[in-house]
């Protein structure tokens, strides 16, 4: 079977993926031009995700083949072997035709066959085109390898006082990564829903944001005065069933009034100035995802 490779952007070292495959399948065929990566190998999908250099994965249908808009229907459909799919469209130089005039010709016949275009389809159809002497098409299927999101099912995050919205597009990105919910206490609703806009491309509909500190939750803070260290922060939160970390604006840090509220208080790192908000929920989620200090 055929595949095209995309390296991870900070794991490029060609030299040592190409041993590496080799070691897996001697009678491998590796090809590589400026654009792309083209394997001919006996190793099948789920055991070349396991290689960290490789951050996407296409299994090649077609070879290259002249453009022809019937041959080109007849190999989607055989390629769609889902009932649903996205379709990509890559040009890999000028072409004298448009991504949209080829999404209008390719949607209605496969829907016409029972496969229906979803943007949430984890089957995704590639179309490389490109122009030597004749239009030419390639049809691949893409597999993107992605690291899996620990799941923390035990944690909130607060966040008071905010006034900076680049702070709270930061913090609304982490919460939505791990897919924690986030309290905002005494926070503009304005300032939030600007920092929502403003972090295009996430749906933060799924993302369940509170107005209040929770109830049956331990409350853990944050600040650089306090006693306890980070090695006391990890042993209380792997004894607490449901723990709520709470942390101050960029400015002031918590107030009096919340800090009177915390169960506990811990210091992050020894440093002379204060972590910003974003800093300081990114350096805990660091903590507890890891696990170790």
């Amino acid at each position: 079977m055929q595949y095209t490779l995309k390296l991870r952007r900070f794991e490029m070292d060609f030299s040592k993926l190409k041993s590496k495959l080799k070691e897996a399948d001697k009678n491998i065929v590796i090809q590589k031009n400026d654009s792309e990566i083209i394997i001919d190998t006996e190793l099948l999908e789920t055991e070349l995700k396991k290689f960290s250099e490789i951050e996407k994965i296409s299994k090649i249908q077609t070879i290259w083949k002249p453009f022809s808009s019937k041959t080109l229907k007849e190999d989607l459909l055989a390629s769609a072997r889902y009932n649903t799919y996205q379709l990509q469209i890559n040009f890999q130089n000028k072409i004298p035709m448009s991504k949209k005039s080829l999404y209008k010709r390719i949607n209605p016949y496969l829907k016409h066959e029972r496969k229906l275009f979803s943007e949430t389809s984890p089957n995704i159809i590639v179309i490389d085109i490109k122009k030597d002497k004749e239009i030419k098409y390639r049809i691949s299927t893409k597999t993107e390898v992605q690291q899996e999101t620990p799941q923390i099912n035990n944690i909130i995050i607060a966040l008071e006082s905010p006034t900076l919205k680049e702070e709270i597009q930061d913090i609304l990105r982490i919460a939505y990564i791990f897919k924690i919910p986030i309290a905002f206490i005494n926070a503009k609703k304005q300032l939030i829903e600007s920092a929502k806009k403003a972090e295009k491309g996430i749906p933060y509909k799924d993302l369940i944001i509170l107005e209040e500190l929770p109830k049956e939750y331990a409350l853990v803070g944050f600040s650089r005065h306090a006693y306890l260290n980070e090695e006391n922060f990890l042993e209380t939160y792997k004894s607490k069933e449901k723990v709520c970390l709470v942390f101050g604006n960029e400015k002031f840090g918590l107030s009096q009034d919340l800090r009177d509220k915390m169960n506990y208080i811990f210091r992050l790192q020894n440093s002379t100035k204060p972590f910003k908000a974003s800093q300081a929920v990114s350096y805990v989620m660091g903590l507890i995802v890891g696990g170790k200090i």
